[in-house]
């Protein structure tokens, strides 16, 4: 009976011992994405005629898990479920080139009317306009062209300008429009912006800005003072080729579409280089010019593959390399412990006779 629970013992804690003992890993496992699906036609009640996207430059996840994408040429949005399927679509600005949500499920939209005037929108999930912040409204040229938006936890609306006269790249407003900061001088020095054009904010606050023309990742505290940067121009690994939308995904890892590369990379909270994928192509995992880039609740990966016209998503998958070591060290230690409970077997009735 005590051989008995002994041996228990021994398979239980040898065999989680044993498996990371010979794969050299914890039990937990590393995550690459495979392509799940395309997403690239939907309707228009207005213009029944449009069926396909028009250029498609950004792509958004809202907290009940639906997707929205901007058609840039046709200048609507366009909403999706998980699955890909068209909800509703509805008017925004002229030329959108970038939107995201904000914890209450509304839609910011950056881009410029056809005036041209630059102009940030907050819409409903029916397509009210809510907020809307103006170039006209502003003076020393806010507004003059933004690229993206984002609303952090405290309420504060950060947005990245692109085209700027050379002046600021990064200007914070407060939640009722009222201009609170101006950062990031545009230029190539360590304190400057050229041509940021996409922002992403962590749990912290903090905001995170691609500096496109610089070829890095800028990161700014709540009160734009410079925390940190990464990356530098090229295609290498880690390396910037005009990288436009940032999104962090759930284990807290920080994604950039690198839209000159057409590919998609991924680096830690600080700055590390962890992998990338996508090529230049149109088939499934390909891309001509991803320009934003999301994640669901379920840890999916939405990206805005531009002038492909479409919509990909891509999940999560075990590295298949883990899997196996996993399995073959478990397989092995099985079988040591097999040979091992019959050569105890063998000693135990020895001993009897």
């Amino acid at each position: 009976m005590n051989r008995r629970i002994l041996m228990r013992g021994v398979v239980a804690a040898g065999l989680v011992g044993g498996v990371m003992a010979l794969t050299g890993v914890t039990p937990a496992v590393a995550t690459d994405y495979q392509w799940v699906r395309t997403v690239s036609s939907f309707s228009y009640e207005p213009y029944p005629g449009i069926t396909s996207f028009g250029n498609v430059p950004s792509v958004a996840v809202d907290p009940a898990g639906n997707v929205w994408a901007d058609n840039w040429s046709q200048g609507f949005l366009v909403e999706f479920d998980g699955s890909g399927n068209n909800l509703a679509s509805f008017a925004a600005v002229s030329f959108a080139d970038s939107l995201s949500t904000d914890a209450s499920g509304n839609i910011w939209v950056a881009g410029h009317d056809a005036a041209p005037h630059g102009v940030v929108t907050e819409f409903s999930n029916d397509g009210t306009v809510l907020l809307q912040l103006s170039s006209q409204n502003y003076s020393n040229h806010v507004l003059s062209w933004p690229s993206d938006v984002a609303v952090a936890p405290s309420g504060n609306i950060w947005v990245t300008e692109w085209a700027n006269d050379n002046r600021f790249g990064l200007e914070k407003f407060g939640s009722d429009g009222t201009l609170l900061g101006l950062y990031g001088w545009q230029g190539t020095g360590s304190a400057q912006l050229w041509y940021p054009c996409g922002l992403t904010i962590d749990t912290s606050g903090n905001v995170w800005v691609s500096d496109s023309n610089n070829g890095r990742i800028v990161e700014f505290g709540n009160d734009g003072t410079i925390l940190g940067q990464f990356g530098s121009p090229g295609s290498g690994n880690g390396q910037l080729s005009y990288a436009e939308g940032l999104a962090f995904d759930p284990a807290g890892n920080l994604w950039a579409a690198d839209a000159g590369n057409n590919r998609i990379e991924e680096f830690s909270s600080t700055g590390d280089y962890l992998g990338q994928f996508g090529e230049p192509g149109s088939g499934p995992g390909q891309f001509n010019n991803p320009e934003d880039l999301a994640f669901d609740a379920a840890g999916d990966l939405w990206v805005a593959d531009t002038f492909n016209n479409r919509l990909q998503e891509f999940s999560p998958i075990p590295e298949p390399s883990t899997l196996v070591l996993l399995a073959a060290s478990a397989v092995s230690l099985l079988g040591y412990l097999w040979r091992r409970r019959a050569t105890l077997l063998v000693q135990d009735n020895d001993h009897r006779r």
